[in-house]
């Protein structure tokens, strides 16, 4: 189905569109003045490469009720906003979420594409089920694209942003068990009060950005149903931009690397938060590891510099790598739980 020119397009109560082929995306509406409107009872279906399911492309418009969208190829997107469209789904007539489900590699169940693309969900949830599949994601913004989440939850769904200028902003969202991967510039955007993700990767341009000091940031949070799609041994080596209070929850091991990061105060709850940058990660207050929780640092020259007090919890694990600086500095220390040196050299026994 496509609408171009300014033209309308009505689907009937019960539509079925299915296509085959790479590029073949089932309902395609471009041109100003453009209009599809589709039924709850909409069904549609791709099998190819870069076909996607719905593309709204500029000012033109698809109204979407509800109804199922299912992707098969790889690059093949549920729903993608080209051209400089904008998209909200609120549940509100002509602003319902399909049911999406994409199981080609790299793609997502929402793509916002190029500068100006924008998809809202406001007060919307997905299900980790419609991206089950490997490398497939809830969300996705490339080429400078921006997909902001509103409240509600990601379901535990991947989020990936690539390339200059791509964004993500969560706010009030719960991203609990999601897998974040920022590239080539993308940066995630929270808000103040804070958010809980599943994991966290990144190359050295990426950032995690909160909109004001005093972000709060939770990583290794798993969702409700514990099947979300972070990783363990996640690594970000990007920017932590006023994030006031970071937390790492959860079993998993969360590795940081980006350089010159500086935080307010660290509280490792669960799992293992590893540091592993050239230099030193700055806390300009304290930093905790509770019982049954791991600080590892030391690898790749890494150090902590902590303006407040450093605590080790009884049942806590600070596993330290020596190099040729101190590896923590603290203005005080208080250290329970148990103490892993590693780097001796190996010399004949005494």
């Amino acid at each position: 189905l496509q609408a171009a020119n300014g033209g309308a397009l009505h689907a009937g109560t019960a539509t079925t569109v299915n296509t085959t082929g790479a590029g073949a995306t089932a309902v395609f509406a471009s041109g100003a003045g453009s209009i599809i409107d589709l039924t709850a009872a909409t069904t549609v279906a791709t099998a190819g490469d870069g076909a996607h399911g719905l593309r709204q492309d500029g000012t033109a418009s698809i109204r979407s009720n509800g109804g199922s969208i299912t992707t098969s190829g790889a690059g093949s997107h549920g729903f993608t906003a080209t051209g400089g469209t904008t998209k909200v789904f609120d549940g509100s007539a002509g602003n319902v979420l399909p049911t999406i489900v994409v199981r080609g590699a790299g793609s997502a169940m929402l793509d916002a594409n190029g500068t100006g693309s924008q998809i809202t969900l406001n007060n919307q949830t997905l299900d980790i089920r419609g991206a089950a599949s490997a490398n497939t994601w809830g969300i996705k913004s490339e080429a400078g694209g921006l997909v902001t989440i509103n409240g509600g939850s990601t379901g535990g769904t991947g989020l990936w942003a690539t390339g200059a200028g791509s964004r993500i902003a969560l706010s009030g969202a719960n991203a609990a068990g999601s897998r974040i991967l920022l590239d080539t510039g993308a940066v995630l955007t929270t808000d103040p009060t804070g958010v809980m993700i599943g994991s966290l990767e990144g190359d050295a341009s990426s950032a995690v950005n909160s909109s004001s000091a005093g972000g709060q940031l939770t990583l290794g949070s798993n969702n409700q149903t514990g099947n979300g799609s972070l990783i363990d041994e996640a690594r970000f080596a990007g920017a932590l931009n006023n994030i006031s209070q970071l937390t790492k929850a959860g079993t998993l091991t969360q590795i940081l690397s980006g350089t010159n990061n500086t935080v307010g105060n660290v509280n490792v709850t669960g799992g293992t938060l590893q540091f592993e940058q050239n230099g030193a990660f700055t806390t300009s207050g304290n930093y905790t590891t509770q019982a049954g929780a791991t600080t590892k640092i030391g690898q790749g020259n890494s150090t902590l510099s902590v303006g407040g007090a450093f605590t080790q919890a009884a049942g806590s694990i600070l596993n330290i790598t020596l190099g040729s600086s101190p590896e923590i500095q603290a203005d005080t220390a208080s250290l329970g739980g148990q103490l892993v040196i590693n780097g001796f050299a190996d010399g004949p026994a005494p």
